[in-house]
């Protein structure tokens, strides 16, 4: 990747600000982690790993959102996708084996329309929504036009 000198860098964030989903990132909520993390290691015993003592494992942090349907539609048609996709790399798949994919896909498209309508400016939703469903109207298109057809 080239850097073009004119570019300017991206602003730092601070370690402890609050971004707009409010929460609290930085230090002390990753300090209260690790320090849990450290007292069950040693309090559990230890285990021969193989591991050099030094090493532990990651510790994994993960945020869980609440679960709304515009969430539930962009995830379900990324599924759908991934679905496809999985399909479309499997050499034994057949073109008829993959077009129950390719209706799935075009029936949470047109689902998720309405959905994407509804959605105020300004949602976070809207535009990985927005960019899965052009990405899903592609694939169908490509599928529809025959890409994927052996000559």
């Amino acid at each position: 990747m080239k850097i073009d000198p004119s570019q300017k860098p991206l602003p730092i964030t601070p370690p402890n600000s609050v971004h707009s989903h409010g929460a609290l990132e930085g230090k002390s909520e990753f300090a209260k982690v690790l320090g849990e993390s450290m007292q069950q290691q040693a309090v559990a015993p230890k285990e021969k790993t193989g591991l050099a003592p030094s090493v532990t494992a990651p510790v994994i942090m993960a945020r869980v959102l609440p679960r709304s349907s515009e969430w539930r539609t962009a995830d379900g048609l990324l599924d759908a996708l991934d679905a496809y996709r999985n399909q479309l790399m499997d050499q034994k798949s057949t073109l008829k084996m993959i077009e129950p994919y390719v209706e799935r896909m075009k029936a949470l498209f047109e689902n998720a329309q309405p959905v994407l309508d509804q959605l105020p400016e300004g949602n976070p939703v809207q535009p990985v929504l927005q960019q899965t469903m052009v990405h899903v109207s592609k694939e169908i298109e490509r599928f529809n036009l025959g890409y994927y057809v052996d000559e």
